[in-house]
Parts: structure tokens; C-alpha cells; sequence
């Protein structure tokens, strides 16, 4: 079973994590070829592996042959986006957003000319509109690769596209969350005036509660359970406080 990828198949995939993919020329069927050849060897050694995964006597065979599927994967990853360079390149890329249109899939059913092109295009070679969208994205964050198999290989289930786009998804999520935040802030602070006038308000009411507060535990008409919590506010309230003063 160590044998599963003959000594050519090894060369081949050695030689195309050692370039990144760059020793196979640009063209979309070598290119589409090759990124076929490469996952198929990967997810023949992971069904050989998930096969043996509880066998103890495999100990050796086992660590081999993850081995060998790592390089494949990382080999199906550079193929993958070597698709994705070219096919960007081509008019009506869709890098900038889901084939389908809108986000999380539906979307528009009219095309312009460019997509419709572009849409032939891959049709003519074999290649669907989602397996062009997911290598432009991979080709363009190529960071995610690095990460997933830097993570994740040498484990049983050991590097997947999935984990790459998945990593991809959550920084465009993130992404998306910041700038929203960003886009809510300095909204805010086109309301400056206002925002100036309700917070100096609202320092009178706060400190009219805590001379209040003060009364209070003069008097022990606190409770003793309360005081961690009241000590942790002023500590988030103190630092708010000082980070506002800076900025000031």
C-alpha cells in the first residue's frame, strides 16, 4: 500500500510543490489536468489511510503514506490555484464575488456579455463556474494554503480545500465586521455635538449615582457579594475613561 503512488507519480508531485506549480505551463487544460491528477492521488491515499487508521501493526506504513498525501495535497493547493490565475485573467472574472451573484447563493439570472463569455469559456474547457470561482479566491489568498498546511499536516485527516476556504470565509467575514464597525463609528462621529452633549448628561445622572453609592456604603447598605462585580466596573470604567481623555 506504500506504493500507492509509483515513483513517476512522486516525481511529478515533488516537483510541483518544489516550483508551487509554476513547472506546469499556463494553459488552462495542462493546468486542469494536472490539479485532476493531483487530487486524485490525495484522495486515493486518504481512503487508503482512513482504511488502516485503527490497524496498529501500520505504524510506519500509516506515516508514510500521510506523507505522501500531504505532498499531494499541497500539490492539488498550488494546481488549484494555478487554475485560479488563469482563469481571473479571463473577461467576467468572477474573483470579485460568488458566480451565482448575490452572496450565499440565488442571485441574479441575467449575465453580461463578459460573464456569458467567461461562462463559455470554462464550459469549453470543463470546468464549472464554482470550481473557477473557489481557485480564483485560493489564488488570490494563497495565505489560507499556508496556514491549512501548516496546521494540519501529519494528522489523520490532514490538509482539505474545504480548511482553505473555510479559513478564507472567516477572514472575509471578519473583514466585513470591521468595516462595518468602522462605517457605524464614524457615523458616530458625524453626530459629535450630540454624542458630546448626552455623554456630559449622562456624567451628571452617573455621578449623581455614585455620591449616592458612596451614601450607601458608608452606611453598609451594600452587599458584601457585590463589591467584586462593583470593583471590576470601575476598572473597565477607569480605562474607558483614560483611553477617551487620550484621545481628547
Amino acid at each position: 500500500m506504500n506504493e500507492l503512488i509509483t515513483v513517476e507519480s512522486r516525481e511529478l508531485i515533488a516537483q510541483i510543490v518544489k516550483t508551487k506549480g509554476e513547472c506546469v505551463p499556463a494553459i488552462i487544460e495542462d493546468v486542469k489536468d494536472t490539479l485532476l491528477f493531483t487530487k486524485a492521488k490525495a484522495d486515493m491515499l486518504r481512503t487508503a489511510i482512513d482504511s488502516i487508521e485503527h490497524i496498529e501493526a501500520a505504524g510506519e506504513m500509516a506515516g508514510a503514506m500521510i506523507d505522501q498525501r500531504d505532498e499531494a495535497v499541497e500539490a492539488q493547493f498550488y494546481m488549484k490555484a494555478r487554475l485560479g490565475e488563469i482563469t481571473s485573467k479571463m473577461e467576467g472574472a468572477v474573483s470579485g464575488g460568488s458566480p451565482k451573484g448575490k452572496r450565499g447563493g440565488g442571485g441574479s439570472k441575467l449575465l453580461t456579455p463578459e460573464s456569458r463569455l467567461k461562462r463559455d469559456q470554462l464550459s469549453d474547457a470543463g470546468i464549472q463556474s464554482q470550481h473557477a470561482y473557489n481557485a480564483e479566491r485560493i489564488a488570490t489568498n494563497k495565505w489560507a494554503v499556508d496556514e491549512e498546511l501548516t496546521e494540519k499536516r501529519g494528522t489523520s485527516r490532514g490538509p482539505t480545500e474545504s480548511g482553505v476556504l473555510n479559513r478564507i470565509r472567516e477572514k472575509e467575514a471578519d473583514r466585513y465586521a470591521n468595516k462595518k464597525k468602522t462605517r457605524e463609528e464614524e457615523h458616530a462621529v458625524k453626530q459629535k455635538p450630540r454624542l458630546v452633549a448626552e455623554y456630559l448628561e449622562a456624567t451628571k445622572t452617573y455621578r449623581a449615582a455614585l455620591e449616592l453609592a458612596i451614601a450607601g456604603a458608608k452606611r453598609d447598605k451594600f452587599d458584601p457579594a457585590s463589591w467584586n462585580f462593583v470593583a471590576g466596573r470601575h476598572v473597565q470604567i477607569a480605562k474607558l475613561m483614560s483611553e477617551l481623555e487620550e484621545l481628547i
